[in-house]
């Protein structure tokens, strides 16, 4: 195939002040192609080495860069892709469409540079998927019914395994647990979940409908963002909506892609600010696994447009896209968050639930104006305690969001109460109702 070498040069170098009020995060502009509309996703194998995928103007494909994002060749531009999963140092997987409207499972195992493929009949349709290691993975899609397939064989072969929890993103934690591997995948809004390989397949709470991105850093604690970003620590029975920089006005807060770095430390990609006339592109971070999310802003004199693919080699390197690219060699210098911002919560509250009544599912609110331990919990009528939604964790100043799945609980009245600092700064009940 004949490659096409773009040679491109920076446009900008960011001259930041920083203020623990407002500050231009220090990412710099990398301009992918000039004409191109979309970008679908990324990943980089070392500071220098990476592959993008892209639909622009006049067609789409991936390109390649082996200096950082200086200079793109294109490796190809007759496939659509739609997902890209890294495996290790050298080996990546692809998901995509061919001119010739059939879809297929690529690999590569030289960073990108070249790719063996295999095609599927003409009605799949694929959609996401999830590799544990250099042979095993997962692929969502569709062939006449919504459908997730398992391969051991890198792709060559599929096995269908459900055709319920199907439809959307799957993620797969890639250590075994108890001798099998846990996954979860969306199903429009349903959230479904494994824990014998994808053999047999259970719903569980779903904080949002077409989720964007499912990462999990092992069996209990993850993220998923679909607009917005929630946390589980229970390994999805229950999710916390996390704010993204509360209080601060005149922002988007969306949330279409992250990176998990570890526990702790986040970035993500999706929202903007407004400013008369113009509005500019921001970078989500947390340094604290969510609880409190501050950002980064894009300096407004280049056009980079809404961020959405994210990725990171180490701590202080990184990289997004959006109509253009930007990347950070220092972690994108300081960020604003709620911390720095005078307008924060100012009262302990807990909302009445919604939907109420309910069957069998319910969101319950509640604001926490400053960091404090919390316990939520649900009674029956005769003050019997039959759940315990958050269990006297500690939680940072924001807005939170548990959801009560009462599918084993009888129809009646029951009592959502909140204890904050075990009821010595706060404590609320509320009535619900749950219609079977």
């Amino acid at each position: 195939m004949k490659k096409l070498v773009l040679s491109l040069s920076f446009l900008l170098i960011l001259q930041c002040t920083l203020t623990t009020e407002y500050c231009k995060g220090q990412w710099y502009p990398l301009p992918v192609f000039p004409t191109y509309l979309e970008t679908s996703d990324v990943k980089f194998f070392d500071e220098n080495t990476g592959v993008l995928t892209l639909n622009y103007t006049s067609g789409f494909g991936m390109l390649r860069t082996t200096n950082g994002g200086m200079n793109w060749v294109f490796v190809d531009t007759s496939i659509v892709f739609y997902d890209l999963e890294k495996i290790d140092s050298n080996t990546i997987y692809a998901i995509g469409r061919g001119r010739d409207i059939i879809d297929r499972v690529l690999r590569s195992t030289n960073r990108g540079l070249n790719w063996t493929s295999t095609a599927y009949p003409l009605d799949y349709a694929f959609h996401s998927c999830s590799f544990i290691n250099k042979d095993t993975g997962w692929v969502t899609g569709f062939d006449g019914s919504y459908r997730i397939w398992r391969t051991t064989n890198g792709g060559v072969t599929l096995t269908s395994q459900s055709t319920e929890a199907a439809r959307g993103e799957v993620f797969f934690y890639n250590q075994k647990v108890n001798g099998e591997y846990i996954g979860w995948v969306n199903n429009v809004s349903a959230l479904w979940k494994t824990t014998n390989s994808g053999n047999n397949w259970f719903q569980v709470a779903c904080p949002g409908t077409n989720l964007y991105q499912i990462t999990f850093i092992n069996e209990n604690t993850g993220w998923v963002c679909g607009g917005g970003m929630y946390k589980t620590t229970n390994g999805g029975l229950n999710w916390v909506n996390q704010s993204l920089a509360p209080g601060i006005p005149n922002i988007y807060r969306g949330m279409s892609r992250f990176y998990v770095m570890n526990e702790n430390i986040i970035y993500g990609a999706g929202g903007y600010k407004y400013y008369p006339l113009r509005t500019t592109a921001l970078i989500w971070r947390t340094t604290n696994g969510g609880d409190v999310w501050g950002y980064q802003e894009i300096d407004t004199s280049y056009h980079i447009g809404v961020m959405g693919p994210i990725d990171f080699i180490n701590n202080q390197t990184g990289w997004a896209f959006g109509e253009n690219g930007v990347k950070t060699t220092n972690n994108g210098g300081s960020f604003t968050s709620i911390r720095n911002n005078e307008s924060l919560l100012r009262t302990f509250e807990l909302f009445q639930n919604y939907p109420n009544p309910f069957n069998p599912t319910t969101k319950i609110a509640y604001d926490i104006p400053r960091d404090a331990k919390v316990k939520l919990v649900i009674y029956d009528i005769l003050g019997r305690e039959m759940k315990t939604l958050v269990n006297n964790e500690f939680r940072s100043a924001g807005k939170y969001i548990a959801e009560l799945n009462g599918s084993n609980l009888a129809s009646g009245i029951y009592f959502s109460r909140i204890l904050v600092n075990e009821g010595k700064d706060f404590m609320a009940v509320k009535k619900m109702v749950l219609v079977k």
